[in-house]
């Protein structure tokens, strides 16, 4: 190892054009490093063990994007629901990328995860990329060991999350190196993945004005301004707006005062990960690290930067929180402890001599790692309880009920992937008025109650017990039957598929 304890940025000089020859870099870059052809190799096999572990994983919320997928690639239109433009994913991007798998036939759920899995290696990867840019030899070892099995990203598989926090990371990559217009590329892309990404490039932006006095690369501003401008025009002109329905609907459902804040649920998920005695050496690394970037300020607290920005922005919406905005927490995560082993490095040099320093580093990293993989083999052993009983009822509809029918349910997910009928969603992410019925005096069951009446589904897919008060309901006793229900081992409760019939 060389100078692995660096924290003071490279010189680098901010380029606005110039074609990259990738075959060309590729070798040259090989020659300059050859720890490089290590860590390719170890970004493939993570690739593969990941997807082989992981590849079943899956939970409600990105099917409603492989829905639009699939819908797209059908020539229904970028819809949920047929003939309703509504844009109820906060992928549209991602959405558009799989469409290519729909074509070929391909299992939709199976082709995000294993590009999930790769986005996992390929992030791991950037960390490499960036230490060896910023001069941080323990930077790039610790982001290509741990970032693939950070534990705020794993569950997330299925969504967009990991490829559009990859996606920030190269950009990150391609600013640190000065070429922006590669920089604008990537996050243009970033943001068509899912529109947080703005976020980073507007830390981009402040940082360098900060620290820079070169002329502002207008050129990249506007590379990446007429990249976005065709998706927000044509989402403008189709759906009325340019931002999805699910931002106000999730908004509405932090009101609530069943529902946890976004910061609220951060420190719940700090605390829940503090109780497990396997990440105390986690938390002991990563809150050195973040005592040395207090005081050192080194390059990659941008990284840091872009993280605060994102915590700040989803605590100000007031969106009730879910697990997958947590992933893009992982690279906060990985800056901290990488920055904590430096230090131990350090320390550990002035006791030891250099090579029992490696070794000892070579140990923490080691007992990082274990702890991680550990979990990994933990969560390729269970799944979300719910997606084979969802799937299973999804099946049943497709099958059992008329193309026309309407479906009502809280999760539409799943479900409504595979009974391809129209869904009334309860929860306000497929359609905007039964949002607008959550506040904070409300709950779930109120806003099924009214969109049973508002839009009389033909059925109605209910867990037994949960919404009494709908099921005791006049109308719903007038109009509803039990048709089928539905109860898997590693499901909670009974599903009750009700038939309503409302001429």
């Amino acid at each position: 190892m060389s100078n692995p304890s660096a924290d003071t940025p490279v010189s680098r000089s901010y380029r606005i054009g110039g074609a990259i020859k990738v075959p060309g870099v590729l070798s040259t870059a090989l020659r300059a490093d050859p720890g490089l052809a290590l860590a390719l190799l170890w970004t493939v096999v993570v690739a593969f063990v990941l997807f082989a572990l992981l590849y079943e994983r899956g939970f409600d919320d990105p099917y409603i994007t492989y829905r639009y997928t699939v819908n797209i690639a059908q020539r229904h239109g970028f819809v949920y629901n047929h003939g309703e433009r509504v844009l109820s994913t906060t992928a549209p991007g991602y959405a558009l990328l799989l469409v290519p798998a729909a074509w070929l036939g391909l299992p939709i759920p199976l082709v995000s995860n294993a590009l999930g899995c790769l986005s996992l290696a390929l992030g791991g990867l950037a960390f490499w990329l960036l230490g060896k840019t910023w001069k941080a030899h323990l930077l790039s070892s610790t982001g290509l060991l741990l970032y693939p099995l950070c534990p705020l990203l794993l569950p997330t598989l299925g969504a967009e999350t990991c490829l559009y926090v990859t996606l920030v990371l190269y950009g990150f990559l391609f600013y640190a190196r000065g070429q922006l217009n590669a920089t604008a590329l990537v996050l243009a892309a970033a943001i068509l993945v899912r529109a947080d990404a703005v976020l980073a490039g507007a830390v981009m932006g402040l940082h360098f004005l900060i620290e820079h006095r070169s002329p502002f690369p207008w050129r990249a501003l506007i590379i990446c301004g007429m990249l976005l401008l065709p998706w927000f025009v044509f989402a403008w002109l189709y759906f009325g707006a340019p931002l999805p329905v699910t931002l106000a609907a999730k908004q509405r459902q932090g009101m609530m005062a069943i529902s946890q804040g976004f910061f609220e649920g951060l420190l719940a998920l700090l605390h829940g990960y503090w109780r497990m005695p396997i990440y105390h050496l986690h938390f002991l690394v990563g809150l050195t690290g973040l005592i040395s970037v207090l005081a050192r300020r080194p390059a990659w607290a941008i990284l840091l930067a872009w993280n605060g920005v994102y915590i700040a922005a989803y605590t100000a919406l007031g969106v009730t929180r879910y697990f997958w905005y947590y992933g893009p927490l992982a690279v906060g995560t990985m800056v901290l402890v990488a920055t904590g082993v430096m230090v131990v490095y350090r320390l550990t040099r002035r006791v030891w001599r250099n090579g029992w320093a490696q070794i000892g580093i070579a140990v923490l990293l080691l007992a990082l790692f274990l702890p991680q993989a550990y979990a990994l083999y933990e969560l390729s052993r269970v799944n979300d309880q719910r997606v084979q009983i969802y799937r299973t009822v999804g099946q049943w509809l497709y099958d059992q009920t008329p193309v026309e029918a309407s479906v009502g349910t809280l999760e539409v997910g799943i479900i409504g992937y595979y009974a391809r009928r129209r869904m009334i969603d309860f929860a306000g992410l497929i359609q905007p008025e039964t949002a607008l019925q959550l506040g904070s005096m409300t709950t779930y069951e109120d806003a099924a109650r009214w969109s049973f009446k508002h839009f009389q589904p033909d059925y109605l897919v209910l867990q037994a017990g949960h919404f009494v008060r709908l099921e005791q309901d006049a109308a719903f006793q007038a109009h509803c039957r039990s048709r089928e229900t539905f109860e898997h081992t590693q499901y909670r409760g009974t599903l009750v598929v009700y038939e309503c019939a409302w001429r």
